[in-house]
């Protein structure tokens, strides 16, 4: 049974608040146009009131499934790019699609929402740590300890099918480092939420879900060597399947330290 207690609004605050913070750290991405500039403002209790519950331990909540024991989350997506330089691995269907391996149509909020519910927490440390120069306030919230060690850690793969059958593999063997002419070599991307201004969730309203170069406003970012860079982030075309191909994104935890 899902709690939806205290904890959760206080865990959602806390992702709001740190994201508003690392903003102030972040690389100079240029303005993008609101992927849906009419989002319905930012609603927990909305969110709350549209889970379905689906089996023992699995529900559902805008086309996003979970289950609240494994804590693995499936994604609707589909192939965006299979070729080219990228800055993110998953955008909204009206968001950065010229730069990005994956598109989805399900609601950044949604997303948080159950990231939360699946006791993943927000946390800085990893990110910051890749930073060139944090700022004070940001190596004193990354110095905080997360209530759960590595519970922003999550390991991310996709599953789709073709003519030879069902295939699963880590987004990390469709991502080249072309710097270090080599594949992504991690095994998580660190979850650090984003945060509300104007009444709207930022990562909504651009509709950045998962970054390769580091962009505080979505909600996951790569935290390998180098992604400060927007210029070295290549799709893997051997192993990516066709544009348009629809495919199921899976995050799960990985809470163990990158060796």
């Amino acid at each position: 049974m899902l709690s939806f207690s205290v904890s959760l609004i206080t865990s959602l605050t806390l992702a709001l608040t740190v994201s508003g913070l690392l903003a102030q750290g972040a690389p100079g991405h240029a303005p993008a146009k609101e992927a849906d500039p009419n989002a319905k403002p930012a609603n927990l209790d909305e969110a709350k009131s549209r889970i379905k519950k689906t089996g023992d331990h699995a529900y559902e909540l805008g086309g996003i499934t979970f289950n609240s024991e494994t804590r693995e989350i499936r994604i609707p997506a589909e192939i965006n790019m299979d070729d080219g330089v990228i800055e993110y691995a998953l955008v909204h269907v009206n968001g950065k699609t010229h730069e990005s391996l994956l598109r989805t149509a399900v609601v950044g909020f949604d997303l948080n929402v159950v990231m939360l519910l699946c006791h993943y927490e927000p946390h800085i440390g990893d990110l910051v740590a890749t930073m060139k120069e944090p700022t004070p306030e940001l190596k004193k919230e990354a110095a905080k300890p997360a209530a759960k060690a590595g519970a922003n850690r999550i390991k991310v793969s996709v599953q789709w099918k073709d003519v030879k059958g069902e295939h699963t593999a880590p987004i990390e063997q469709w991502v080249r480092n072309t710097k270090a002419n080599a594949l992504m070599t991690g095994d998580y991307f660190s979850y650090n939420g984003s945060f509300i201004e104007d009444g709207k969730f930022q990562a909504d309203r651009e509709g950045s879900y998962i970054a390769m170069y580091i962009d505080t406003v979505a909600l996951l970012n790569n935290i390998e060597k180098d992604n400060w860079s927007d210029q070295i982030w290549t799709i893997e075309k051997a192993a990516v399947p066709p544009v348009d191909t629809k495919v199921t994104l899976v995050f799960s935890p990985a809470e163990s330290p990158k060796k």
